[in-house]
């Protein structure tokens, strides 16, 4: 979980406090990233903010992506903790929290779910039977349906 809070920027809409539920997050213009800027001084991915163990790590993407912390310019990797303010282009934010999120628990395949499902509800198998009947129904009518062409 990453929690950051943009105290100010040229995007006016970024402001306040966002919470991700991610180990990473990628910042940048670029609608690829998690989180989109528009700063003209950002490069379409400018930044990814990472945790390792007990800290956050912030780190350029490519050789133009700078950011700045306490008035010093860095490329590159560099660690942060809570509190921490961060400016990228005309932006802002500090380092609210973050904490490794523990893997989500496994679901069984979708057989298995299945298999599952009808033992426990087995009323259940023949809603799906005629669900599946009245599905190949539909298809066939589509199907031998005469083209308009």
């Amino acid at each position: 979980m990453i929690e950051i809070n943009f105290l100010n920027s040229s995007d006016n809409e970024i402001i306040g406090k966002y919470k991700f539920f991610y180990d990473a997050i990628s910042i940048g213009t670029s609608n690829q990233n998690d989180l989109i800027i528009q700063d003209l001084n950002l490069n379409q991915s400018h930044l990814t903010l990472s945790i390792t163990n007990d800290t956050i790590t912030c780190e350029g993407v490519g050789e133009s992506s700078i950011f700045i912390y306490r008035s010093k310019t860095f490329k590159g990797r560099k660690a942060f903790i809570k509190k921490d303010q961060i400016k990228i282009g005309n932006t802002t934010f500090e380092i609210v929290d973050f904490s490794l999120e523990p893997a989500p628990p496994k679901s069984p395949p979708l057989k298995e779910s299945y298999e599952i499902l009808l033992k426990e509800f087995p009323e259940q198998e023949k809603i799906i039977d005629e669900m599946e009947n009245e599905i190949s129904k539909i298809e066939s009518l589509i199907i031998d349906q005469p083209s308009n062409s």
